[in-house]
This record gives C-alpha cells, structure tokens and sequence, in this order.
C-alpha cells in the first residue's frame, strides 16, 4: 500500500519516462520545484529505472559559481550530440542545472536543437532558488525551446495536507491529528526532505507521542534540532564559515528587520560587505529569502531556522540575545512578534538590565497566562533567576511551580518545588508553604516516585523543618495519592489536634477526607460538603479546585444528573474543568468522539504515572467506547498502558478488560479477571464501582448456567447498592435480580433508573440485557439500536441485530446495514484479529467470516489484510 505522495512521485516519474521514450518527444525534459522538494531523488529514480531498461545514462551535476574555477575545478562538460547518439537510446541527466553558466548554457541549447527526431533525450532537474540575474538567461533559453516544441516543464509540487497526513501515518502506524499537520506543513513548507527531517528532530527529541494510533507533538515548545551531521545543516555548513556563521546569527536576528544584517557583523566579527556576502548566498542557494514590503530577511523553511538555532553554543546564543535585546530597548529595531522579546530576554539572562527584564518577563507572562502560552514556564523560571530578593524570587517560583504542574511538566515542577522547599522555605508564607509541599508531591507521584511518596505519607521521610500541620496534610494527601484510603480517613483522626485550628488545613483535611470516604461508601461528608458548595461559591481558588474535584468523584461513580446541576450552579462551562474531568463528562453524555479526543489530550499532556480516579474512569469510558466500535486492539492498548501507571482504583478497569476477554471467547480469563479486581477492592476497601463489578460477574454466571454463583452476585450487589446509595448501583443489583425473576419489578425499576441516568451507550446496553432474560418488551430494542448508532457502536449493533432477528424486530435499513457490517469487518481486520478471533467478535463461523472477506476485497480492491487496515487508519475504506 503506497501513499498518495508516493503515488503522486510515482507519477511523476512515469510520466517524464514517458516523454522520454515518447518517439516524436521533445529532447529536453525539465523537472522544477523549490529546494527540498526532492529533485535529485526524482531525477536519481529516473536513472535508475532507465538504466534497469537499457538505456545509457550520462549524469551532470552543476554547483553555483563553478565556471569561476580553473581546470578540472570548473563547469563540467556536456558530452556532444555525436558522442549521445553513438550509444544508441541516451539520456543526458543535468542536476542542479539552475547554476549552468552561460557559455554552457548555449552550449546545452545548441545540443538540444541537434538531439530533435533522435532517439536521445535530456532530462534537467532546476531548483526555483536562484536569484533573477543568475536564472533569467536560462529563463529566455527554456521559455523559447518551449514556445518550440523542443521542451517540455514538469513541475514537481509540494505535498497536499493529504500527502503529509500519509507520510505520517506510514512512518508512525498511526493518524496524526490535525493540529500536528498543520504544525509540520508550516514548518516544512510541505517539502518531503523537510518533512522527514522534522519528523527525525522530533523523534529524537521524544516530543512525538502515539497515543491510540493518534499521533500528537507532547512538547509543543520543543525546538527540533538535528544532529551535527545531518543533511539540513551539513548543507548550510558546507557553504563556508562565513556563511554558516552568518545564517546561524540570522536564524536568531532576522524578526528584527533591516537592522539585523548589522547586528549579525556586529556579533560575529563579519564585516559588513562580507555578510551581505554570505546573505545572497544563503538566498541564492534556498536558505533564506528577503521580503522587500516587510523590509527584513527571513528563512524559505521554519524548520532551517529552528535546527540553526540549536546549532548555537550557550555563549553564542546569549551574545545573540543580548544584541536583540539591546536593539529592540534602544528604538534600533522593531518586532511584531509579542514573544520574541522575551524568548530573547530568557537567552540573554544577566547580560542585560536585568531588572528591566525580569520587568518585560513578568509582564509577558501576566498577559501569556490567559492564553496558557507554551512558552509561560521559560520565562517565569528566568524572572526568578533575575529576582533581586530571595522572597521575590519565591513568589515567582511559585507561579512557576503552579504553571509546570496545569501543563503537565512534573519534573520541572519537582525541580522548582524542591528549590523552594530547601532553600526558600522562610520566604513563603505557611499557607503558602503548605501548597508547595502538596505540588511537591503530586509532582513526586507523577514522575513515578512512590517509594518516596509512601515513606512521606507513613512518616518515614520528611526532609523539610518541622511543621506538624504541614506534616499531617501533606501526609494525608501522601495516602489519597496512593489510593490507600483507609488510611487517609485514620490519619486524619489521629491528627485532628494538628490541623483543627489552620483554616486552609482544615480545607484540605475535608477535602482528602470527603473525597477518601467516598470511595469507600462511606459517602455523608461527601454529600453533606457538595450540598454546602453554592455557599463558598466566591472562595476563590480553593473553591474551583474543590468544584471540580468533586465533579470529577460525581462523574466517576456515574452521577452525571448531580454534576451537571453542580456545573450549573456554579456557572462553569465544562470547558472549565480538566481534561480528565471533560472527558468522563461527555462520555456519560454520549459524545463519544470528543471523550476519545480529550482523553488523548489528557494522556498526552498529562503524568505518565499514578493516575487518579478520574483519570482512571477517563480510561474506563474510553475503553468502553472503543469496544462498542469494535476498536478490540485500541481498547487494550489503552487499558495497559493506564494499568502500567499504577492508577488508583485499579479495579475500575477490570470491566473493560473482561469484557475484551470475552469478546474473543475466552470467559475463563473474563471471570478470572473480575475475580481478581474484586479482592483487589477488597484489599482496599474501595467500593466504589464493585456494583459494575458484581453485574459483570453476574453476567458472565448466568452465560455459564451458574445460577447459585448469579444469586450470590446479587447478595453482594444489593449491599454494594445499600452501602454506596447511588442510582447505578441500584440498577446494576436491579438488573441482576431481574435475571433471577424476570417477570418481577426488577427488570422494570432497572429500566427506568438506566433512562433517569441519561447515559445513552448504558441505557442501550441495559435494554439489551433485559431484552435477552426475558425482562423486558423487544419491542424497546430499536430504541436501544438508535442509541448505538449514534455512538457509532458498529460491534454492539451488530450483537443487537442478532438479538432483534430472535425477537423478530425489523434491522431498519437493508443497504446501511451491509455497509455497517463491511465496516465493522474492515476494523476488525485493521485491529490485527485473525478470522477465529473475528467469528468470536461476530458471534458467526469462521467459515462465514471468510466468506464475507473475499467479498469486501473483491469489492474495494485492496489486496491484503495490511493494505485494508492502512486504508481504514487513514481514512480511506470506503463501506
């Protein structure tokens, strides 16, 4: 399977082999495009293929500035037209033939008129980088061999958005969204060397994360850089010392205008005639470029410019700052760029007023922070280091701490807070010092530092002074970071006396506490503190937290009617609330593809350990979601990287996971999962989410006839049900009693809580088990079908087609139902299941499940299981 730019070459090629072997062609065959589009590449494949079929080729490389050297040094020769036509079909292949001189120029004309009625061809490969003076002689020559019929232009283009989205995808297996596309195509210009460049920086960076086949740049401030030996600086450095010198002063000073040519001298010690020099060469051989309105240089590719700037040593780069710094306070320059500043300023550190800067540094960051600018952490870590004071200097590390915790950069975070804990603690005030101990330790468990974290939390470590309140806090939110509940709510008790008197203690013992309860049923501060909200509405920042937190624990023990009142109370969007948060929220809603989105986002941008409860109920809806649609392989690669993080609430997980074991007919590894998940609780006391736990359970006895294991099932569920006193937990004990009694109320009061939850993927999947004990009217399935079409739940409605044809309930819609089942075939072979595995899925025999794939090959014309699963990745299968 090739890509569409592949496919785009290939053409592209074929067609100039074509018009050389065409017998009445034109002799010259000129392919154009800008630097980094690939011509030699081109041009090589194209010998190459002449030669596998026969033809003599004669290759010819100019370089600019040739004709000026003496000897052998010079242009190299063009053979003449009898020494081309002596060896029978010839081609002539000129590359870089912009840089052809004059008197070769004519020489090249000359040949190309004899070459007419004759089996030799010449094919040139012209970079559009040259400057007028040095093209305009070719240009006349070209043009009137054109006007002739002597020549023909082929243009090799840029890449298509569409191009660059399978490029990508053939080098990472997976889609990349689009705000990394267009993140790549502004930086490459669309240019194929370019755009594998970028892609090589970033990789060697770690910046580029595959997250459920989505590709995402997780660094979005990294500047890509190269090794010293690549190709893109190779090229510049080969130009000379001036030159490299030159383009890379410029690759720091060219936003400035007019006034960086003079600044560049100023730096490196150039002289001035000198860099406009090494200037028109940087433009004449691709690298740069003037814009004549905007009277300033500035680079053909983005990307140039950035690998340039990582070529610069840490003196070299301060130098360069302070000369834009110093440029730009005195009037000599100018920017439109509001960041460009104080990136520089960050670059120049103390060798500028640095009161003044850290002034900009501030300021800039004041107005970046509304805006959660990538480049906020640099420039408050670099306006604490310029702090004239020690308590300044706290204060901003502060901010910065907060900053790399909210962006997910739990190492800088642990890096700053540990400055403040160990050098700074007299600065900070004690409610202040109390939140640094916390962002300390969140920031400790989310570089997978629990061993540090459980000797914090049992009081085996504590490097800090003494602070007993400090000490009790921070050790209870040790323990709730763990998920060691038990302990939190012990703790607190014990502690009592420490913390009763501080008011913002007392804040985060109620919150840790109310929180901790919960997920052990033990749920009356909890509701009693969410009934009190609307009164602390205007408390500020603590408030916010405790708002969202508590959505967070109300989303994941499936309360959605009761957080989306809080919302509402509280005025807050949900865009408001943290990714995680956002994510449980729409998929209880039934948005299914945003939940899937933000919960990328989320795992993208967030810890790589120790995830919380909500971000562990993130995982357990996307999971879900992805099942529903047959995603089987995307499904378990999500699950296991959640439960390598060492999440909290692992159980929660547990659901999912049993049902990926069934779904490929292995319910022994179902019920063993379950089993396990549920001593695990155990252990805990965790309760929340055991309700689901025992349905599952139920579930899978009943499908094995076990009806003394669904009985003890339903003991246990029903005390879940009394202990928690949610509403899910009462339908998932109503629904297995239902199936215990299935003429009784059970099946109906079941329904009709699954209807008050609003949670579409959930009422359908309790319609489709009451339907199948015998519980409810068949008649509800076409509801529940619907529901399931607009999650895009292709597995679910297919195993809901077979019960409505038991139940003789009509499949709306003959045509899309074959589509459907194509499609859902189609995501099964690209989610790398065997035909065993997918009759499994299918409920069918492998016998059909064979049947119905040479139908779908010989109907979209792909010829491997590889090439159908390229084309449903990018979006190409068409059902």
């Amino acid at each position: 399977m090739h890509s569409r730019a592949a496919l785009d070459r290939a053409n592209t090629i074929n067609h100039v082999l074509d018009a050389v072997n065409r017998p009445l062609g034109p002799p010259l065959i000129t392919i154009v495009g800008p630097c980094g589009i690939g011509l030699s590449t081109t041009l090589e494949q194209i010998c190459t293929t002449l030669r596998k079929r026969g033809t003599h080729v004669t290759t010819v490389q100019f370089t600019q500035g040739s004709s000026d050297l003496p000897g052998p040094f010079g242009s190299p020769g063009l053979p003449n037209a009898s020494e081309l036509l002596s060896q029978g079909t010839t081609v002539l292949a000129i590359d870089d033939a912009q840089w052809i001189d004059t008197e070769t120029l004519g020489q090249l004309e000359s040949l190309i008129r004899k070459l007419v009625g004759t089996r030799a061809r010449c094919v040139c490969a012209v970079r559009l980088t040259a400057t007028p003076e040095a093209g305009s002689a070719s240009q006349l020559v070209l043009s009137q061999l054109v006007r002739e019929g002597l020549a023909e232009i082929v243009n090799l283009r840029p890449l298509t958005t569409a191009e660059v989205t399978d490029l990508i995808i053939e080098r990472f297996n997976a889609k990349p969204v689009p705000q990394l596309v267009r993140h790549l195509r502004r930086l490459t210009r669309n240019r194929p060397r370019a755009l594998d460049a970028a892609l090589d920086a970033y990789r060697h960076m770690n910046a580029i994360r595959v997250v459920d086949r989505h590709v995402y740049l997780a660094q979005r401030d990294a500047t890509p850089t190269l090794p010293d030996n690549h190709d893109l600086p190779l090229y510049v450095r080969r130009m000379g010392h001036q030159a490299w010198s030159v383009a890379k002063a410029m690759a720091v000073l060219n936003p400035l205008g007019d006034v960086a040519a003079h600044l560049v001298a100023q730096t490196t010690g150039i002289a001035e005639p000198e860099v406009s020099e090494a200037l028109n060469l940087l433009r004449a051989r691709g690298i740069l470029r003037y814009l004549p309105g905007r009277r300033r240089w500035a680079f053909q590719l983005p990307l140039t410019e950035a690998v340039l700037t990582g070529q610069l040593g840490p003196y070299e780069r301060r130098r360069l700052a302070k000369a834009a710094v110093t440029a730009l306070w005195h009037g000599q320059a100018f920017c439109d760029d509001p960041n460009y500043l104080a990136d520089q300023l960050v670059n120049a550190g103390r060798m500028v007023d640095p009161d003044r800067a850290r002034t900009c540094l501030l300021t800039r960051a004041g107005v970046a922070i509304r805006h959660t600018e990538d480049h906020l952490e640099r420039w408050l870590l670099a306006a604490a280091e310029l702090a004239p004071d020690r308590s300044q200097r706290a204060n901003t590390l502060v901010d910065h701490a907060i900053v790399c915790m909210l962006q997910g950069k739990s190492t800088q975070c642990l890096q700053t807070t540990d400055t403040l804990l160990y050098d700074l603690p007299d600065q900070l005030s004690p409610e202040l010092l109390q939140e640094v101990h916390l962002a300390h330790l969140r920031a400790l468990h989310a570089t997978g530092d629990f061993a540090t974290t459980e000797q914090i939390a049992r009081g085996e470590v504590w490097p800090w002074p003494d602070s007993p309140f400090d000490q009790a806090i921070t050790r209870v939110a040790a323990f709730y970071t763990l998920g060691q509940w038990r302990e939190v709510r012990k703790l607190l008790n014990e502690t009592t006396v420490d913390w009763r008197d501080r008011a913002t203690a007392r804040y985060r013992a109620d919150l840790f506490g109310s929180l901790a309860g919960l997920w052990l049923g033990q749920h009356d501060q909890f509701d009693r503190l969410v009934t009190m909200l609307p009164q602390w509405r205007h408390h500020g920042g603590h408030h916010c937290e405790q708002v969202n937190l508590y959505i967070g624990a109300l989303l994941t023990i499936g309360d959605l009617n009761t957080a989306e009142r809080l919302l509402a109370e509280q005025d807050r969007p949900a865009s408001q609330l943290s990714l995680a948060e956002h994510a449980v929220l729409a998929a209880r809603r039934g948005r299914c593809d945003q939940a899937l989105e933000l919960t990328r986002r989320c795992i993208v941008g967030g810890p790589s350990f120790g995830y919380g409860p909500c971000q562990v109920s993130m995982i357990q809806t996307a999971t879900v979601i992805l099942l529903a649609r047959g995603r089987i392989a995307r499904a378990r690669d999500l699950l296991s990287g959640a439960q390598s993080a060492q999440p909290v609430l692992p159980h929660l997980l547990a659901g999912p996971e049993a049902w990926i074991a069934v779904v490929l007919g292995e319910p022994h590894r179902a019920r063993a999962t379950i089993d396990a998940a549920l001593t695990e609780a155990s252990r805990t006391g965790a309760v929340v989410g055991t309700d689901e736990l025992w349905y599952v359970a139920a579930s899978l006895a009943l499908a094995a006839g076990d009806i003394t294991a669904v009985q003890r099932c339903r003991r246990e569920a029903e005390q879940v049900a009394h202990t928690l006193g949610t509403d899910r937990a009462r339908m998932h004990c109503l629904a297995i009693q239902a199936a215990l009694d299935p003429r009784g109320e059970a099946g109906r009061e079941a329904l009709r809580l699954a209807r008050h939850l609003r949670q579409p993927i959930q009422l359908a999947l309790v319609i489709d088990h009451l339907v199948s004990i015998g519980a409810a009217d068949p008649q509800l399935l076409p509801e529940a079908y619907g529901l399931l079409g607009d999650a895009d739940a292709l597995l679910l409605r297919s195993w809901m087609r077979n019960l409505m044809r038991e139940n003789n309930i009509p499949v709306p819609g003959r045509q899309s139902t074959v589509m459907e089942n194509e499609r859902l075939l189609a995501v099964l072979v690209a989610e790398g299941m065997g035909n065993k595995q997918i009759a499994m899925a299918l409920r069918t025999s492998e016998k059909s499940v064979e049947g119905r794939l040479s139908r779908l090959f010989a109907r979209t014309g792909h010829r491997s299981r590889v090439e159908l699963a390229v084309a449903v990745l990018n979006g190409q299968f068409d059902a």
